[in-house]
Parts: C-alpha cells; sequence; structure tokens
C-alpha cells in the first residue's frame, strides 16, 4: 500500500510541478522536449500500476463532473465560434493543457478512500518540499550564471516561456517551503528563509505583480491562525521585500514602463463587450481578440471571468461559478493556498489553458471535498462520526 500511495504522490507531482523542470533542462541540454507530453507519459505506467492494484475498488465523485462539463462546453463552443483559426489552437490548447491533466487526477486518485488520498497528500506535500528548495536554490544559481531570457527590462530563467509563468512558478515553489515550515514544523530555518528569498528576487526580477499579489494572499491565508515568534519574524520580512517590490513598481507604472500594456487590455475588452455576442452562449472557443479587432489569432482578456462569458455566455460563466464553489468545504489547508494561488492569477494573466493549474487543483481538492474535518490542533481526522489518525494536510 505504502508503494502505490507513493506512486500515486508522484504522478499527482508530474501534472503539476515537473513540467517546468523539464523545459528548463531541455534548455540547458539546448534540445527540445515537450514537457507536458513526457510527464503524460510518464504518468500511464503508474496509473496503470494503480488500476491493477486497486481494480476492486473506485470511487468518482459526481461533483466532478461539473468541472468536466466547463472544459466540455468551451470545447463545444467551437461549433458556433465567429473565430476559424484561434479557435483550433485553443481547442488543442485546453485539451493538451486542461483536459489532460483533469483526467489523470481522476485515474489517480479514484481507486482511494479518503485516508488513503490524506496519506497520498501528505506525501505529495513531503516530496514537493524538498524538490521545491531544490529547484528554488537552482534557479537562484542559473539566474546568476546569466541563463536568462528577457522581456524588456524583465528577466527570467530559460525555459520558463515567458515572465509571467516564470513568477507564478516560482511563487508556487515557495507555497510548498511556506506551508511545510508552517504546518510541517520543519527545523531548516535557514534553508527555508534563503530559499524565500530567492523565490521572492527570481518573482521581482520577473516584473510580475499579479504572482507577487496572488502569493501573499495565498500566505496571509495559511499564517491566519497559525504564527509563533520566529514565523511571524519571517512573514514581516516576506511583506517587507514584496513592499520594496511593489515601490519598484510603481516607479516603473509612473515612468510608463506598464501603463501602455494595460490600457491597451482595457481598450480591448470595452470593444469585445461593445461588440455583438450572444449574451447566454457566447461567441465560441478564440473568439475574444476576432471580435475585439476583426483579426483571428489566438488573444485573451487576461481575465478568466471575461474570457468565459464573452466566448461562452453566461451559461458558461455559471458552470465556471459551479467549478469554484466546489472546491467547498475544503479542509486541506495546502489544497486551499494553492487553489487561492491559481485563482488570483487567473484574474490578471493567462486564458483558459495558460490557467491549467488552477483546474488541475480544483480537480485534486474534490477528492478531499468529503463530509469530513481535519482538527489541526491534534491532527485527528473525523469523518463519518469516527476518529482516525492522520496526517495535517
Amino acid at each position: 500500500m505504502s508503494k502505490v500511495t507513493t506512486l500515486a504522490a508522484i504522478n499527482l507531482l508530474s501534472i503539476t510541478f515537473l513540467s517546468n523542470i523539464i523545459s528548463v533542462i531541455s534548455c540547458i541540454l539546448g534540445i527540445s522536449l515537450y514537457a507536458n507530453l513526457l510527464c503524460y507519459v510518464f504518468s500511464i505506467p503508474i496509473i496503470l500500476t494503480i488500476i491493477i492494484t486497486k481494480y476492486n475498488r473506485i470511487i468518482i465523485h459526481s461533483r466532478i463532473i461539473i468541472l468536466l462539463c466547463f472544459i466540455f462546453l468551451f470545447l463545444a463552443s467551437i461549433t458556433y465560434s465567429v473565430s476559424k483559426y484561434a479557435s483550433l489552437i485553443k481547442f488543442s490548447n485546453i485539451i493538451y493543457s486542461v483536459l489532460a491533466p483533469i483526467l489523470i487526477t481522476i485515474l489517480t486518485l479514484s481507486f482511494f478512500s479518503l485516508e488513503e488520498r490524506i496519506i497520498i497528500l501528505s506525501k505529495y506535500i513531503k516530496i514537493g518540499y524538498n524538490i521545491a528548495c531544490l529547484v528554488i536554490i537552482v534557479l537562484g544559481l542559473l539566474f546568476i550564471a546569466n541563463f536568462t531570457d528577457n522581456n524588456g527590462s524583465r528577466l527570467y530563467v530559460r525555459g520558463l516561456n515567458n515572465p509571467i509563468w516564470a513568477a507564478r512558478y516560482a511563487g508556487f515553489l515557495m507555497l510548498f517551503i511556506f506551508y511545510s515550515f508552517v504546518w510541517r514544523r520543519r527545523n531548516y530555518k535557514c534553508l527555508n528563509v534563503l530559499c524565500i528569498l530567492i523565490g521572492i528576487f527570481l518573482m521581482f526580477k520577473s516584473g510580475s505583480r499579479a504572482p507577487l499579489i496572488s502569493f501573499a494572499i495565498a500566505i496571509l491565508f495559511l499564517y491566519w491562525n497559525k504564527t509563533t515568534s520566529f514565523q511571524k519574524i519571517l512573514i514581516l520580512i516576506v511583506f517587507a521585500c514584496i513592499g520594496i517590490v511593489f515601490m519598484t513598481f510603481s516607479a516603473r507604472v509612473q515612468s510608463g514602463g506598464d501603463s501602455a500594456s494595460n490600457i491597451q487590455r482595457m481598450i480591448l475588452i470595452s470593444q469585445a463587450f461593445a461588440a455583438k455576442f450572444d449574451l447566454w452562449k457566447g461567441n465560441g472557443i478564440g473568439s475574444y481578440n476576432f471580435v475585439a479587432t476583426g483579426v483571428d489569432e489566438l488573444y485573451y482578456p487576461h481575465n478568466l471571468f471575461i474570457e468565459t462569458i464573452l466566448e461562452t455566455g453566461l451559461i458558461g460563466l455559471i458552470i465556471l461559478l459551479l467549478s469554484l464553489k466546489i472546491v467547498f468545504p475544503q479542509k486541506s489547508y495546502f489544497l486551499l493556498i494553492c487553489f487561492i494561488y491559481f485563482f488570483i492569477n487567473s484574474m490578471f494573466s493567462g486564458d483558459i489553458s495558460g490557467n491549467n493549474y488552477l483546474f488541475t487543483f480544483i480537480a485534486i481538492c474534490i477528492f478531499y471535498r468529503n463530509n469530513s474535518r481535519i482538527n489541526n490542533s491534534n491532527n485527528i481526522l473525523i469523518h463519518n462520526g469516527s476518529e482516525h489518525k492522520s496526517y495535517c494536510i
């Protein structure tokens, strides 16, 4: 059983964690690798092992259907989309980046009981913490070695696609470190502080504000009722660094660095809403830029709600809200802070496929949303009136 739960944890790591590592490695080696595809291929033997071992037990949560309905609604809207070119690209992107990891999540977790899934999540966090510390330090060393790309004044480690995704990934890595330090009471204080400072530095150099805002809100939630003297000092250091970052950002905006981009986004969004579109079903997948500018190329409003209502209408927006609601009640603090982090990011950047981690974590959260509650003070899982010893998740 221990082996199977470990494999399940590794499988979750492969779809939420490892693709960016593969992308960086491919740049270092100077070869082209399909990082997500490699992770999916890696998942196949693990899923087969889980099925063979647990074939006589499967628990598929009905609420997962709501999430799948949202994804399939987006895909089905290609049948009436006013876009011919962008719709095809976005259709394939959603299948590749969003639907595939959701299905892998379902096949990974559906064969385990609640108690087993808690063990899987515990191992996921533990292994993820160790890898996160290593990756943050390596990314810092690569940055010092000038293994970077730039977008104007925005610098990021090669292989992380663009400055926004690089900042998002650094923030995600730091969530593992913060959570493990707070709830797992790890003693590597110097290592934790070093990794967090490196992570904030990488986010700052990328020039992206949304990941910093999302990260700050996520750790504020984490620290809401779980602080000690040293941890209070640590969080003060973090927010002091973030404050310095925002002072720098403010200076950059005042000098015209970001204002043109933000104004352009607002103009496109207003043009899209001013154009004729079906309020109930939208103009179809990939239609945003065509409606706003008349050019049939893939672009998006950098806000998941606006994208959803313009392309799938009120029907899509309602199903999206239901998909977000099914995360709750959620008693895994780690999954909650990951959900909060990626949800807030989706309000400022990316389209549905670019926010694939949000939907993957919604799928994972569903499997930890039972009629159960975890008492973090004494680390006991209470389920159906009986108590079981559990990990603190």
